[in-house]
């Protein structure tokens, strides 16, 4: 081919070249924008099970299952008493 045709075949393979590049690119950053938008929710999802399991939290739950049953058992009493 001539040298001009020889440039032109060039450019095309240089602008192939370019353009799969960049679609690698856009993938790979899509990619990577899945990849850690999952870890992100995946971290929330184990902080936030974390945080329900925490001592402090649990005994605060228990001591409030526990009232109310105290607060129950004193209405039943009194009903019976007052029979």
């Amino acid at each position: 081919p001539t040298p001009s045709a020889a440039a032109e075949v060039v450019s095309r393979n240089q602008q192939e070249l370019l353009r799969q590049i960049q679609n690698g690119q856009q993938r790979l950053e899509m990619a990577m924008d899945y990849f850690l938008a999952n870890r992100t929710r995946r971290f929330t999802q184990l902080h936030h099970r974390l945080q329900q399991q925490h001592p402090q939290l649990r005994l605060a739950r228990q001591q409030t299952v526990l009232e109310r049953l105290r607060q129950r058992m004193n209405f039943a009493l009194d009903n019976q008493l007052k029979r």
